[in-house]
């Protein structure tokens, strides 16, 4: 959808895409991933609360 954030930071273009659905999801309270090694809990940006799209397809 834009190349300026990316041109900014000297990033290259992404090449993938993604598809979304006006469909109510919730956002998790907390994701769990590792970083360097670590087990670690990171809290989302208004975690808990729903929002109206979704991700339903992921390309590249």
């Amino acid at each position: 959808v834009s190349e300026h954030g990316a041109d900014f930071y000297g990033q290259p273009l992404n090449a993938g895409t993604i598809t979304l659905e006006k469909s109510a999801q919730r956002i998790p309270p907390v994701y769990e991933c590792t970083i360097d090694g670590r087990s670690e809990e990171l809290v989302p940006l208004r975690a808990g609360e729903s929002v109206a799209w979704r991700i339903v397809e992921r390309t590249g």
